[in-house]
């Protein structure tokens, strides 16, 4: 693993087990890899059309799942943990609030919310 060039495996020393990220060696499905290969190889590098099918995916797996009838016009393709979650609390929530997130969950390092959205110091 340290031969890979990522920051998780150079960041400190060799005798410190690189612990504090999310795990990101594992391998990936022959099915995404072969996508990755067509999609470099056509240089196709923008973003993907997606003309509903995420919402519509979305929309089967929670009723067979869930049991929740959900309309596909409801939903929103958001490819960023993070951000999602920033802006569900701040579409959702007003100063003050308590905010619960499920885990796994990624941890917003080094970044706080704006001066009127910070929780009360006192």
């Amino acid at each position: 693993m340290r031969a890979r060039r990522t920051n998780k495996w150079h960041k400190f020393s060799p005798d410190v087990l690189p612990a504090w990220v999310a795990d990101m060696d594992f391998g990936v499905a022959p099915a995404i890899t072969a996508a990755l290969a067509r999609l470099t190889r056509d240089q196709e590098y923008g973003y993907a059309a997606r003309d509903g099918v995420l919402a519509a995916a979305f929309v089967r797996r929670m009723e067979r799942r869930f049991g929740w009838h959900t309309d596909p016009a409801d939903t929103v393709a958001i490819g960023d943990l993070v951000q999602a979650s920033f802006s569900s609390v701040m579409a959702f929530s007003e100063p003050g609030d308590a905010i619960l997130l499920q885990l796994p969950s990624s941890r917003h390092r080094g970044h706080r919310p704006p001066p009127d959205r910070q929780p009360d110091a006192r």
